[in-house]
């Protein structure tokens, strides 16, 4: 009889300043390891353009491009459950059911609530937690659309890779200044 050791999660830690030239760096370097676990297999666009918004957001309207304010990002990448990113910043908070719907004829001639709405429309789950300081987002595994057995190994290939595994599986960074 085989037994199958299911693969340990890979996670993502870094943080980043306020600094909208920061923001490609830290969405290279999330979804490196993104691509790498296959978690999202075909779907990997959609989460690197949710996740750009939620760190613009962060940086821009939470952090108010403040640059003694960091932008904290966790991502849990599972072949099984798929990705999930948590997006924190150190503003003082927003209330979601203040944001103008971009969906409605008055929501599209504001500016405000178009990256909310980008974000839901990409990811699966989209909430704001924290008074509006933390974004979650999660987006299923290919497979849980197609139905198929299960998405390929996690396993990070070989070469330049910006990001060091520690013995737990986690994926750790230093600080993008």
């Amino acid at each position: 009889m085989a037994v199958s050791k299911q693969p340990k999660d890979l996670v993502v830690r870094l943080r980043l300043r306020s600094d909208v030239g920061q923001i490609p760096v830290a969405v290279e370097q999330v979804m490196f390891v993104v691509r790498q676990s296959g978690c999202v297999l075909g779907q990997e666009i959609e989460v690197e353009l949710a996740l750009g918004e939620a760190l613009s957001n962060a940086v821009v309207h939470g952090n108010r491009m403040d640059p003694d304010k960091w932008v904290h990002v966790r991502c849990t990448c599972d072949p099984l459950e798929g990705v999930s990113i948590v997006v924190r910043d150190e503003g003082q908070g927003f209330d979601p059911n203040r944001v103008p719907d971009a969906t409605t004829l008055a929501g599209m001639r504001s500016l405000p609530g178009r990256g909310i709405l980008i974000m839901q429309s990409y990811m699966d789950e989209v909430s704001f937690e924290k008074g509006g300081t933390e974004v979650y987002m999660r987006k299923d595994p290919a497979v849980a659309r197609v139905g198929s057995s299960r998405p390929r190994s996690h396993i990070l290939s070989s070469g330049s890779q910006p990001l060091a595994a520690s013995g737990s599986g986690e994926l750790l960074h230093r600080s993008v200044a």
